[in-house]
């Protein structure tokens, strides 16, 4: 089993991040890495914000707002291979854009949708606690009941 520096890891991730037309088999084949190594290593690195370069995140999920507007605004007038291109450099695909688009335009919707989560949040933990007060008191009532059945003498 061979060791590799954590520098070697995140290389290798940051070059699979990066180039997007490349599959994970092809760049183990050239880093002469197992696949399998290389899957643990996505998964190692990814909840860290490890970075292609300093503008752009390496993930399209941890993108701040204010770097999709500024891709979006770079983006605009791009089309086919350059827009293409754009997207190898940025580390995302074309999709991408079109979704924050569209997040941008319905983002007033998106307000009121995560006020609605957080009372439907509530709402769900009352019903989980009266469900529980509820078994509980059953529970002692068929308890009660068996007692008075148990007591109650033959005639």
């Amino acid at each position: 089993m061979a060791i590799y520096t954590l520098e070697l890891q995140e290389n290798i991730v940051k070059k699979i991040l990066s180039s997007p037309d490349k599959t994970i088999t092809s760049i183990a084949k050239e880093e002469n890495v197992s696949k399998s190594a290389i899957y643990k290593w996505l998964k190692k690195f990814k909840n860290t914000t490890l970075k292609l370069d300093d503008t752009a995140p390496c993930r399209p999920s941890d993108w701040e707002p204010s770097s999709k507007l500024k891709a979006l605004q770079e983006s605009f007038n791009l089309d086919g291979e350059e827009l293409n291109s754009y997207c190898r450099k940025q580390g995302i695909y074309a999709h991408h854009l079109d979704e924050w688009r569209d997040d941008f335009m319905t983002s007033k919707k998106d307000d009121l949708s995560i006020k609605h989560k957080s009372e439907l949040k509530l709402l769900k933990n009352q019903i989980k606690q009266l469900t529980q007060e509820l078994n509980r008191k059953e529970k002692a009532l068929a308890e009660t009941a068996a007692l008075l059945v148990l007591k109650k003498k033959p005639i």
